[in-house]
């Protein structure tokens, strides 16, 4: 599904001027249909959908992207309900929120009274009476590099440079009713400013159900709706009985990315890439392994590959990680890159390069996850073909 397009107007100029925004002809998408929350995970707060507008309605916490976003020209409107006092923002380039914390540390831009579009800890990011108190107000927000630009109700409002950390993460709306009161959003829109970003990637999960998802448990008389559950825009495996999730559509080149968490005790899971179709524990597959302090390490599922330092009459094949385990502790995300090409996988996690195999004897197949003894949670899946097919 490759995307072209033609450049009708760029006014980056370098941030210059406040006005700063992408205009082209297509890859402005809605991130909000008006009719749903698809697209969105609801952490810790309730959200509605009232007459086409989005309601944060109760609690602190976040309404927040499946995907995450780099450069981009994000539009949006909003509108307090509260007489006073009011209170929300929109965060951007985030990856998590730190725990005993609600909402992320930064960047935000703020809907609170008297300080509506500001963004505190960028420099020169700050306006003041641009708003309508009581009316939908118009925000559109550009942010490129380490520089971010706002308008308000169509007019410049700011200019900021020094953003820090990580260069792509989420958008959230903040939900703060308590002390905020309720908002309502609308008409929300993103534009991609990266090329490179505009590739070919596949959300495999998308954050509301399982859709696109096939469940096999070695236990027969097991629920699986009680085995794997979707919970907070997350996939929550309960871990027991053993078994696997996969996709429906299999895939021979990629690059595969997601994020896991072990909420409880760690223990021991997987995910099975290029597996066959039977349906058995465990299909022939290559695995990347997610056993705590483990992930990293490369298994074959009676598939051979070069580095295998077991018997080669073993089921299991396995190749050690390359370096000291780099997980984070028990109740944190990792993040895990598997890239699969021709007959060699690499494994990165957290960034780190931590194994290559080469010589392994599986071509194409499905992608799974691991129900392996502990409860375990997977986010954030998407899978970029490359130069290959899908079925």
């Amino acid at each position: 599904m490759k995307r072209s397009c033609v450049l009708i107007t760029v006014v980056l100029v370098a941030f210059l001027s406040p006005n700063v925004y992408a205009d082209t002809a297509c890859g402005r998408v809605a991130l909000f249909d008006g009719k749903s929350l698809e697209g969105w995970s609801v952490l810790n707060c309730e959200a509605s959908i009232v007459d086409g507008a989005m309601l944060l309605a109760e609690g602190n916490g976040l309404v927040q992207t499946v995907k995450k976003y780099g450069d981009f020209v994000l539009e949006y409107e909003w509108k307090a309900l509260a007489e006073d006092n009011w209170d929300s923002g929109v965060y951007f380039r985030y990856v998590e929120v730190p725990k005993e914390r609600p909402w992320p540390e930064r960047y935000q831009v703020n809907l609170r009274k008297g300080m509506e579009g500001n963004c505190d800890g960028l420099d020169g990011a700050k306006s003041e009476g641009m708003t309508k108190p009581g009316e939908w107000n118009a925000f559109k927000l550009t942010v490129k590099g380490d520089t971010a630009a706002l308008e308000i109700n169509g007019e410049p409002a700011w200019t900021g440079k020094g953003l820090e950390g990580p260069e792509s993460g989420f958008i959230a709306l903040q939900a703060e009713t308590p002390n905020g009161g309720q908002f309502l959003f609308r008409n929300i829109y993103l534009t991609e400013l990266d090329a490179a970003m505009d590739t070919d990637a596949i959300a495999l999960f998308n954050g509301n159900d399982l859709s696109g998802w096939h469940i096999y448990l070695e236990d027969a008389s097991a629920v699986p709706g009680e085995v794997w559950q979707v919970k907070e825009g997350a996939i929550w495996c309960k871990g027991e009985p053993t078994g696997f999730i996969r996709t429906k559509q299999s895939f021979d080149n990629f690059k595969l990315t997601l994020e896991w968490q072990w909420p409880e005790t760690p223990g021991n899971s997987g995910v099975l890439v290029r597996m066959t179709e039977e349906e058995k524990v465990w299909p022939q597959c290559m695995e990347a392994q997610l056993k705590h302090e483990n992930a990293g390490d490369a298994v074959g599922m009676g598939c051979d590959f070069n580095e295998n330092q077991s018997p080669p009459e073993k089921f299991y094949r396995w190749a050690p990680k390359h370096n000291d385990s780099n997980e984070k502790e028990p109740g944190n995300w990792n993040t895990y890159e598997i890239v699969c090409k021709g007959d060699v996988m690499e494994l990165t996690v957290n960034g780190l390069l931590q194994n290559t195999a080469t010589g392994i004897c599986v071509e194409k197949g499905f992608i799974g996850l691991q129900s392996e003894g502990a409860p375990i949670m997977f986010r954030n899946i998407e899978v970029t073909p490359i130069d290959s097919t899908v079925e």
